[in-house]
């Protein structure tokens, strides 16, 4: 195969992998937010100064799936693959917030650079994963 149609070939299976990964990280997001709903109902008080922590801290987690899931799919570039699904993903959940009416832009810009690290880490803990001889 020529170089541009490997080229183009390597771009549909980032964009693939960048998609599958920021939308499974919001999957996840969704049920663990979900999840401290429940509880949060379950212990009837509420800790309202401590739910903006709690959310980012969701979000981190699915980011951090996020990014782990988009380098397992693309096999290479943890760091920058992993970011890269960590930022759309977040990228995703602000840019809903602010249609919602969400106007902190200073915890907004704090919320995406969290998920990005976190997704950054999870994208370089999938690609120094060894494989090892039995799991091929």
């Amino acid at each position: 195969m020529n170089k541009i149609g490997n080229h183009y070939n390597k771009s549909v299976k980032l964009t693939i992998s960048l998609l599958t990964g920021a939308a499974l990280g919001l999957m996840i997001s969704g049920i663990l937010l979900c999840l401290c709903a429940a509880l949060c109902v379950k212990l009837k008080q509420v800790p309202t100064e401590a739910a903006k922590p709690i959310v980012t801290a969701v979000n981190a987690l699915g980011a951090f799936a996020s990014g782990y899931i988009a380098v397992k799919l693309f096999r290479s570039r943890g760091m920058l693959t992993g970011a890269a699904a960590g930022l759309l993903m977040i990228s995703t959940i602000c840019l809903s917030g602010s249609f919602l009416g969400e106007t902190d832009s200073k915890a907004a810009v704090t919320r995406i650079l969290i998920c990005t690290a976190a997704a950054a880490l999870g994208g370089i803990i999938r690609v120094n994963k060894r494989v090892t001889p039995h799991m091929r």
